[in-house]
């Protein structure tokens, strides 16, 4: 649609008609600006999105409870399960290590 446009302003152009031509590439910079600012919010929310669904886990590290991301775990912390929780990573939950 938007190449249709620029043949369309060019074509005015040709043919003497500037004044069309002047507000058919308007209307094409004005289109690629807002669709411009539309994709940016989009990736803005989806990077919100993916901020809220990442895992965190609350551990207990040199006696202090922490919320950490998942991602962050490593061998040898403790993790405080509670109803309805994700296990983050591979929690071993029987109390054994091994």
């Amino acid at each position: 649609m938007i190449l249709i446009l620029i043949i369309a302003a060019v074509i005015s152009g040709i043919l003497g008609d500037v004044t069309d031509a002047i507000i058919i590439l308007s209307i094409v910079v004005i289109n690629a600006f807002v669709g411009f600012i539309q994709e940016y919010r989009a990736e803005k929310a989806m990077e919100a999105l993916k901020n809220m669904a990442t895992n965190h886990a609350l551990v207990l590290r040199e006696g202090k409870m922490i919320d950490i991301p998942a991602s962050d775990l490593v061998p040898g912390d403790v993790v405080v399960l509670e109803a309805g929780n994700i296990i983050p990573a591979d929690v071993n939950t029987s109390g054994k290590s091994g």
